[in-house]
């Protein structure tokens, strides 16, 4: 289950505290430099400021129990094209994971507007090489979604801060099943 940071009225779904321990649990779980590795900088303030800017779309992702399981957001939206990123806290990774990040995936592209038209046919991930864990996780969602997934590695394709380079990186897609003109 995902639930969009969203106002309605001016007043927000998630309170900045609540967006704050998003940022200290990645910290403290030691994710957060593997996570945005390609954002010069990045701090509690300016992960507030991207994850509520009108250039993010946040979701906060949970189990069937209600427990947090971790976040994901979108970004770079072209046409019904959208960048997606995942963080799963631990405890919540491995097959529970798969589970949690297929479903986010298809809650996502399950979203209409409000003339009942689909807002995104495609997810697009991209993910250092050197991430294995989420390389992992991208080559068993691979698996899980057969022909609407696919990955292939590109050269210098992201940049890492830290190391003042370009980096290889995994990249997937995950397409919405009964696309319109498909």
């Amino acid at each position: 289950m995902i639930k969009p940071y969203i106002k309605i009225d001016g007043v927000p779904s998630f309170k900045d505290s609540e967006i704050m321990a998003l940022w200290s649990r990645s910290r403290q779980e030691g994710f957060a430099d593997n996570l945005f590795f390609d954002i010069e900088g990045m701090n509690e303030s300016l992960f507030i400021e991207i994850m509520q800017s009108d250039k993010c779309w946040l979701f906060v992702i949970y189990n069937d129990d209600k427990q947090l399981c971790g976040f994901s957001w979108l970004t770079d939206f072209r046409g019904s094209k959208a960048n997606g990123h995942f963080a799963l806290f631990k405890g919540f990774r491995g097959k529970e994971g798969i589970k949690l990040v297929t479903q986010t995936c298809r809650d996502i592209l399950s979203i209409k507007n409000d003339g009942g038209r689909y807002l995104f046919d495609v997810i697009v991930g991209a993910t250092p090489v050197s991430n294995k864990p989420a390389c992992f996780l991208s080559d068993q969602m691979q698996k899980a979604w057969g022909k609407h997934c696919d990955i292939g590695v590109v050269r210098d394709y992201l940049y890492d801060y830290k190391e003042n380079a370009l980096i290889d990186a995994k990249l997937c897609y995950f397409r919405r099943e009964e696309r319109e003109g498909a």
